[in-house]
């Protein structure tokens, strides 16, 4: 993962965000973690977190209802009883924008910006989504057509939101041109700050609902794609929404919407950024002050 650039600035941005607590921690553990993880540990967690009370079973395809039930209940019997621990709730405490370099050397700069949203139930996530859609979701979003296809400053860029029980971020993630790297966080910043300024056109808006309806169908079409969509509503949200009742909600959001939820979530107090690149690219001083 550390040899891998594109994908240790997730984590590095992670550790940005929320720093020392379970969010900001790597999942795969420390080095440290690793080496001293054994059977009576992995035993005792198991033990403790997976529980008849926190556990969900989802199937999807063509099996006999009554059958896969008996077999289910035998095969899971043996797990205890009782609540699984609680998980310690995020700490959000952020006045200021944050920024992390990492000296490695790569050919181009990696980057990894973002802002803090809100919690998986909250209201405004099919807003979020959408606004996603038209920023970096896709070749035809506002960040791939102006920051790769325009300016030709990044090999690839795209934006994506990340969504927990308690909070939640929207995250840019480029591989820039080490020669132009201000030039291309100060676009990055502006196409964002584009949002709050003006609102998206309803052509915009109605080509991301489709987007986003299209792509959500193609992957209900897949049994693997269909029990996730399903399972992870029950185990996280407690409830199943219907694909129709989704869709309605998606085509009631409106231009001014995405402007307003813009406006709430782009603000200076909630950007972080996690950045690998060689030394002297860039300084930590320089970064911060295009940040500002």
């Amino acid at each position: 993962i550390e040899d891998n650039p594109m994908r240790h600035v997730g984590d590095i941005y992670e550790q940005v965000v929320w720093g020392d607590q379970p969010l900001g921690r790597s999942v795969i553990g420390t080095r440290d973690a690793i080496i001293t993880t054994d059977r009576s540990k992995m035993h005792s967690y198991l033990t403790s977190h997976y529980r008849k009370s926190n556990l969900i079973i989802g199937i999807a395809g063509k099996y006999d209802s009554r059958t896969i039930k008996a077999r289910i209940q035998k095969a899971f019997a043996d797990l205890p009883d009782g609540k699984p621990p609680v998980y310690a709730p995020v700490k959000e405490k952020q006045s200021k924008p944050k920024a992390l370099i990492l000296p490695k050397q790569t050919e181009q700069a990696h980057l990894c910006l973002g802002y803090r949203t809100f919690p998986r139930a909250d209201e405004r996530r099919y807003a979020l989504k959408l606004l996603n859609i038209i920023l970096g979701a896709n070749m035809s979003s506002r960040l791939f057509t102006e920051i790769r296809e325009k300016r030709g400053l990044c090999y690839f860029v795209h934006s994506s939101p990340s969504a927990y029980l308690d909070t939640g971020t929207l995250d840019i993630q480029a591989g820039l041109d080490l020669k132009r790297l201000p030039l291309a966080i100060e676009a990055i910043l502006h196409e964002v700050d584009l949002f709050k300024t003006a609102r998206v056109t309803a052509a915009e808006l109605k080509k991301a609902k489709n987007f986003l309806k299209g792509r959500t169908v193609l992957a209900l079409e897949d049994t693997d794609g269909l029990i996730q969509w399903l399972g992870m509503q029950q185990l996280l949200d407690g409830e199943i929404k219907k694909l129709e009742d989704v869709f309605a909600i998606l085509d009631k959001v409106s231009p001014p919407e995405i402007q307003e939820l813009a406006k709430q979530i782009f603000q200076p107090d909630r950007l972080n950024l996690a950045l690998i690149c060689p030394n002297k690219t860039i300084s930590l001083n320089k970064v911060q002050s295009l940040l500002k």
